[in-house]
């Protein structure tokens, strides 16, 4: 390069680079500036960044005043109600120009009942019925017993049940002691239909279907006072319905499990007896179930002295049983207590005063064996008891009265019984009187079989059907308490789900509606499992020794011991027991005597009042001194008092010895 050229552009370089800045900033000031700014097109125009926020916002307000003032459009809904009601104005056997056929129709005859087509009797009812509070029943009546079942739950035979084949549960459920009380009460089921139709149901909703009956109790406090109300158990003998609770979907109101509710309602429409009435356990030994002493049902003569002391009787001689003189013939076997053996034939009870056999006192057991008297009387108790639980199951299950009647004579008959099978005799009977006369109610005790669809008709008043008889059962009671109850009825809401259709739609959200509580019943004292009485006094060890009574599968036994003050009275003792081994020897076996109740105070020659004998119609009171023992009592926590010379003449005793 030539020296002058690269002067030039050496000296000229700051220059040159200046000017191409300053062109570039010059263009620059042209396009942004002086020229026309950035534009974007919104709504057809071209707008700049200064008028494209105010111009959204102004879109913006407008779309929002369109919104407000925009109405749907009109959709014409066809009216099926008045096509409905047109078809049927018309008729439906000339298409339009035959007869009417009116909403309800004519009698076809004398025999007949108005047919009322549902959905146009419900039109004139929409948002004006009042759901129904299901009336109070009568006052509730209590009987109490002391029983040995097993208590097995009732279940609902449904089409998921298990099949006969399949496995059942392997645990097994053994059979137990415990005492019970059953409350039971009258329902009008014709005044709780009255008060529906005042409140405008539908004639077909006014039927009247009981969907529980739940009872309260209260109990005897130490201070005399009674307890809060509280809820009986639930019992395994009665039903346990699952009644589904109705779900509804938030927008429309509509019933999503119409079907749990639809089989829950037909549920309760079949099992009506089993949920008014619910059988009582299968009794083995102890107190047999019998209805509650409803007017209409109380009992006469004999019937309520099950449980009411008794004045002593004298003992009557038994004769003793007498050894055979020859053993029985080969291959004969032992004669059945009425008909009573293995083969469950109609045989007769043994002639003479012995248990069971050909002549007094005599008793087989096996092929040319003679067995102890002790032995005889304890097969004998045996006998009897079979022949009473044969009697029972010959009423309740197979309806076999005439096995029933003669199974309960032969024991009531036997000299050998002892009061308490006697009484439950006399009491079997009296039901198979009433069964084959009519006035039934041991049927009232089958237990239930199937699906409990059949069965006799619900018990009623005897002189006003319309009155049905609900009872419960409560076998959660303590021995020795006291206790009181009420009832109330719960039934199934006629209009659950139909929200159009009752003034609270709230009322349609339930299944099923409480009824009103009843008054409360008579308290009843639970039968105790122990009894116990003063014998005799040691004063020289400061103590008493006293004699227990226990109730033990089905029969009394008894033992004693000596307590002083601060003993609890009772406990484990060896006992012998009216039974015996493969070796014929009298079993022993430890019981417990237990009773809860604590010494408080052992008070000798203590000056009481006691009742005196004058001559046979007249008595006087005297000072005595005895003994006087004070003591805790555990079934309600009050202090109670016994007195010696009393308890050795009282009733109740002599009637637990008789019951041995």
């Amino acid at each position: 390069m030539a020296k002058g050229t690269f002067n030039f552009f050496e000296l000229h370089a700051e220059k040159l680079v200046l000017g191409v800045g300053g062109a570039f900033a010059l263009a620059m000031l042209w396009m942004f500036i002086i020229s026309s700014p950035n534009v974007i097109e919104f709504n057809g125009e071209k707008v700049g960044p200064r008028e494209l926020d105010e111009r959204i916002l102004t879109a913006a307000q407008r779309m929002d005043e369109k919104r407000k003032r925009a109405e749907p459009p009109k959709i014409e809904v066809p009216s099926f109600r008045e096509e409905v009601r047109s078809l049927q104005d018309k008729g439906i056997l000339a298409g339009g120009a035959g007869m009417p056929v009116e909403p309800v129709l004519r009698l076809a005859g004398e025999f007949g009942r108005e047919i009322k087509i549902e959905g146009l009797e419900e039109q004139a009812e929409s948002g004006v019925v009042d759901l129904v509070t299901p009336l109070k029943p009568s006052i509730p009546k209590v009987r109490t017993g002391r029983s040995v079942a097993v208590r097995a739950p009732t279940v609902v035979l449904t089409s998921e049940s298990p099949s006969p084949n399949q496995p059942k549960d392997a645990t097994k459920v053994e059979s137990s002691e415990f005492p019970w009380v059953s409350v039971a009460v009258y329902f009008d089921k014709l005044a709780q239909a009255g008060e529906m139709e005042k409140a405008r149901y539908a004639s077909y909703r006014r039927k009247v279907y009981v969907a529980g009956v739940d009872a309260q109790r209260q109990e005897v406090q130490s201070n005399g006072e009674y307890s809060e109300w509280q809820d009986v158990p639930h019992s395994k003998a009665a039903l346990d319905l699952k009644i589904p609770e109705p779900a509804f979907d938030e927008r429309s109101s509509t019933l999503t499990n119409k079907a749990d509710i639809e089989r829950a309602y037909s549920q309760i429409k079949a099992m009506q007896q089993a949920i008014l009435q619910p059988p009582f356990y299968n009794v083995e030994v102890g107190d047999i179930w019998d209805l509650p002493p409803l007017p209409g049902w109380e009992e006469t003569d004999a019937d309520d002295t099950a449980n009411a002391p008794t004045e002593p009787k004298p003992k009557e001689r038994k004769p003793k049983p007498k050894p055979t003189q020859q053993p029985p013939p080969e291959g004969r076997r032992m004669p059945p207590i009425a008909g009573g053996g293995e083969g469950g034939g109609g045989g007769r009870p043994g002639r003479g005063g012995g248990v069971m056999g050909e002549g007094p006192g005599e008793f087989y057991q096996g092929a040319g064996q003679v067995n102890t008297e002790g032995r005889a009387k304890a097969e004998a108790k045996k006998l009897m008891q079979n022949a009473l639980k044969e009697a029972k199951m010959a009423l309740m299950r197979d309806k076999d009265y005439g096995k029933a009647m003669d199974r309960a004579n032969s024991v009531k008959n036997n000299p050998d019984a002892t009061t308490a099978m006697k009484r439950q005799a006399e009491s079997l009977i009296k039901d198979i009187e009433k069964k084959i006369s009519g006035k039934d109610k041991s049927s009232i005790i089958t237990r239930l079989s199937g699906s409990g669809g059949g069965g006799p008709p619900l018990i009623t008043h005897p002189e006003r059907g319309s009155q049905v008889v609900a009872w419960a059962h409560d076998d959660t009671v303590e021995p020795g308490k006291t206790y009181r109850y009420r009832v109330r009825v719960n039934l199934w809401n006629r209009y659950v789900g139909q929200n159009r259709l009752v003034r609270d739609p709230a009322g349609a959200r339930q299944a099923v509606v409480h009824g009103a509580w009843s008054d409360p019943s008579e308290p009843v004292s639970v039968t105790p499992s122990t009894y116990f009485f003063l014998t005799s006094e040691k004063k020289d060890r400061a103590q008493a020794t006293v004699e227990v009574y226990k109730w033990r599968n089905g029969s009394w036994v008894k033992n004693t011991f000596d307590v002083g003050v601060g003993d609890v009275i009772g406990g484990v003792k060896k006992t012998k027991l009216e039974e015996y081994d493969e070796k014929d020897k009298q079993v022993t076996e430890d019981v417990d005597f237990s009773t809860g109740a604590v010494v408080l105070d052992l008070r000798f020659d203590e000056a009481v009042e006691l009742r005196v004998p004058q001559s046979k119609t007249d008595f006087t009171y005297r000072p005595k001194p005895t003994l006087l023992m004070v003591y805790l009592e555990p079934a309600d926590g009050q202090i109670k008092e016994r007195i010696l010379d009393a308890d050795r003449g009282d009733p109740l005793r002599a009637r637990l010895e008789e019951e041995l």
